[in-house]
C-alpha cells in the first residue's frame, strides 16, 4: 500500500499537503509560498515537515466530538472512525472555518469553484462539492441519537 495524500487549502489557496503513510503515520508539508498563511499556530510555517503527535490534534480539532457522529460518518464512508483522514478525504470540502482538504487532481475545481450544489434537507445544509464526488448523507433524526421528546 502506497502512501495516500491530500492538498490542504486555505482562503482559496493551496498551502500545504498532507501524507498518511504507509505505516498509517500523518505529516503536513507547507509549500513554498512565501504569501501562505499557517493553518495552526502550533504547525508555523518555517517549522515543518510536522509529524503525527502535532497534525493529529489539529486534524480531530475540524471533526465532530462525539464519537457516534464519527461513526456514522466511518459507515457512510466505508473508513475507520479513529483515522482523521480517512474520514476528511471525504468530507473535507466541509470543514469548519477555511481551510478544506481535497485529493490532489481536484485542487483545480475546488480553486475555481467549479461544482454543483448538493442540497441537504434544508438550506443549511446545501454545499458545494466538484464534479462527480459523492453527496455525504445526513444521518436521520431518528437514528441520531437525539433525546428531544416531541410533543
Amino acid at each position: 500500500m502506497s502512501s495516500r495524500h491530500l492538498a490542504v487549502l486555505l482562503y482559496g489557496r493551496h498551502v500545504a499537503d498532507l501524507e498518511q503513510t504507509r505505516g498509517g503515520q500523518h505529516l503536513l508539508n507547507y509549500r513554498s509560498d512565501p504569501g501562505a498563511t499557517p493553518i495552526s499556530l502550533t504547525m508555523p510555517l518555517a517549522g515543518g515537515p510536522f509529524a503525527q503527535r502535532v497534525v493529529d490534534p489539529f486534524l480531530d480539532g475540524l471533526l465532530p466530538e462525539r464519537q457516534a457522529a464519527r461513526e456514522a460518518m466511518s459507515r457512510e464512508f466505508d473508513v475507520s472512525a479513529r483515522n482523521p483522514f480517512a474520514l476528511l478525504a471525504h468530507m473535507g470540502l466541509d470543514c469548519a472555518g477555511a481551510v478544506q482538504f481535497c485529493a490532489e487532481d481536484e485542487v483545480a475545481d475546488v480553486l475555481a469553484r467549479r461544482g454543483t450544489l448538493v442540497a441537504g434537507r434544508s438550506t443549511s445544509t446545501s454545499v458545494c462539492r466538484p464534479r462527480g464526488a459523492p453527496a455525504c448523507r445526513r444521518p436521520s433524526r431518528a437514528s441520531s441519537g437525539s433525546t428531544a421528546r416531541r410533543r
